[in-house]
Parts: structure tokens; sequence; C-alpha cells
């Protein structure tokens, strides 16, 4: 159960009302749809070269999905024994069964939903997504032999928690403004680790995208932005609405602790200001826990309008 929860997150079964039948729907394409009902010009702007969908509800409709899933390019996930990748995630949420590890860490459990999601964003930690790149993926690597990642790897419990723990004092409960990276990192190369991991979410929810007029399932690309000094947590889920995203994805590294307004000033400089297509939405996870910072009073008009455009 311990990694069932892992994998399948906070979020499951969101249920969003929308104007037809896909969510983030793109710029529609010039073919015209033989459904009747379908109007010209649609009521939202679109913003992707697609097919358009053959089913239009005029009325909306809710469709439900998964904003918030880790895989095994998670630290929290990994040291659970979750070896599913991106492309695993989006098959268990179209309804395919996948395997998850039993209590053991043995990988032997069956788990398979029992009603498709309509939509599902991998919601991968940015902060380490190249720290356990290097940690998991590649012997070769020297960093993949830190004792650290060794111990991320095992798959005995003890040793878990304590991989869970260096990893959570590393990158997210630390509240130095400038973070220290994993000393695999000085190893191998964890920036080029953090790109090829990044690369991937985004192919794996191209991949399992239904452009078809069916729409049967919408993937969106996202992270997680991480930010939980002395564990008040100020995470967010950061959703790209189409496939023009950010080249490089914004953590505490970039931002530091107790500052997530920085967040919002890259995402417009990464982003909605490239005048590219990109546009973006940051959510809060989870700001039960925040002790009251998630929503603090703005401190000045540019930060208030920055929480209200993301």
């Amino acid at each position: 159960m311990r990694a069932v929860k892992t994998f399948l997150s906070t979020t499951i079964a969101s249920a969003l009302l929308l104007s037809g039948s896909v969510l983030a729907e793109a710029t529609e394409s010039s073919q015209t749809s033989v459904n009747n009902n379908i109007p010209e010009e649609l009521p939202f702007t679109v913003t992707e070269e697609r097919i358009r969908c053959a089913s239009y509800e005029p009325m909306k409709q809710p469709l439900f999905g998964d904003l918030h899933v880790h895989t095994s390019y998670s630290f929290d996930s990994f040291v659970s024994s979750q070896r599913n990748t991106p492309w695993d995630a989006y098959r268990y949420a179209k309804g395919e069964a996948i395997t998850l590890p039993d209590e053991s860490g043995d990988q032997k459990v069956i788990a398979q939903i029992q009603r498709p999601l309509d939509f599902t964003a991998v919601t991968d930690h940015a902060e380490f997504l190249g720290q356990i790149n290097v940690c998991t993926d590649d012997p070769t690597e020297p960093g993949y032999w830190f004792p650290y990642c060794m111990m991320t790897r095992s798959n005995t419990f003890p040793i878990q928690l304590l991989a869970a723990s260096y990893w959570q004092d590393l990158g997210v409960s630390s509240t130095r403004e400038n973070r220290d990276k994993s000393f695999a990192c000085t190893l191998s190369d964890c920036d080029e680790g953090q790109a090829k991991y990044w690369s991937n979410i985004q192919q794996a929810a191209e991949d399992h995208y239904d452009r078809t007029e069916a729409c049967n399932f919408t993937t969106m690309v996202g992270y997680e932005y991480t930010d939980a000094p002395q564990y008040k947590n100020m995470h967010r889920n950061v959703i790209f609405r189409n496939d023009k995203v950010a080249e490089k994805t914004i953590s505490t590294y970039e931002t530091g602790s107790y500052n997530y307004p920085e967040l919002w000033k890259e995402l417009r400089k990464e982003c909605t200001d490239k005048g590219n297509g990109c546009d973006v939405i940051s959510i809060p996870h989870n700001p039960n826990l925040s002790g009251g910072l998630m929503f603090r009073d703005p401190l000045n008009d540019e930060e208030r309008d920055n929480r209200i455009y993301f």
C-alpha cells in the first residue's frame, strides 16, 4: 500500500468541467469534423494544431483525471521500490495493468484502475530529476555508486528511510537560500541527467496523447516544484497547456527556499513571455501543511498579479 500511495499521489479522480471533451485542447486544424453539432468557431481559445474532437458538448461535461503523479523519476517514489516510468504511469491511467512492489520491495503486485481516466499529468519532483537519473539510470557512471545512490536503490526498508531522509534534507526541507546538490553530481553530470528525464517526460506525454478525433485521453506535461522549508509545504504542480514548455524545469535550486514568487517570475520569462504559445499554471499542493505560508498576503503588486495569473 505504501508504494501504491506513492505512485498514485493525492489528487486521483479530480473532476473538471470543460467546454468540449479534452482539457487544454489546442489550436484546431482546418479539418472539419463529421459531427454537425460542433460549431465552426469554438467558444474557447486553442493553442496547438490537431484534429478537432468528434464529440462536443456545448453545455460542458465532467472529466476525471489526476494532476499529481510520481514515477521512478521521483526520489520518494524510487525509495519505495517503485520502478514505473512516465510511460507506465500513462498506461495505468488509460486502464492498463502495471506492476508495483510488494511489502518486501519485490515487483509482484499487479495494479489496474477500475475506470480509465480522461486526463493525466506526470509531475515528478523537479529538484531531483538529474540527481535521481545519475543515481539510478546508468551503472557505468561513477555517481551511480555514490553511497546514498546505492541506498536509494535498496529494497531494505530501514535503508530506504535513510535515503529518503537524505534527499528530503538536501533539497526539500532545507532553509538554505542556495541548496546543495548530491555529491553524485560531482562524480557525474546531473544537468545532463536532468535534461534527459525532462525530455522523457515530454515524450511520454506526447506518446500517450490521443490526437485523433476520438480524443479519448489527454496528457499534460508537468512537474512538481518542491519547497518545504522546515517541512512547511509550499509545493506546486506546474502544468503546461500544450507541448510548448519551458526548456528547463524551474525548481528551488533556481528560486531558493521561501521564495515561490520567484517561480512565477521565471515561468513568465521561460514560458508565457516567450511568444511561442507556451502557457502554464501552478497548482498549490497540500497547502494545509504549509503553516499558513502558501497564501501569504502579496508583498507587492507584481506578486499579487502573478498569483492571480498562475
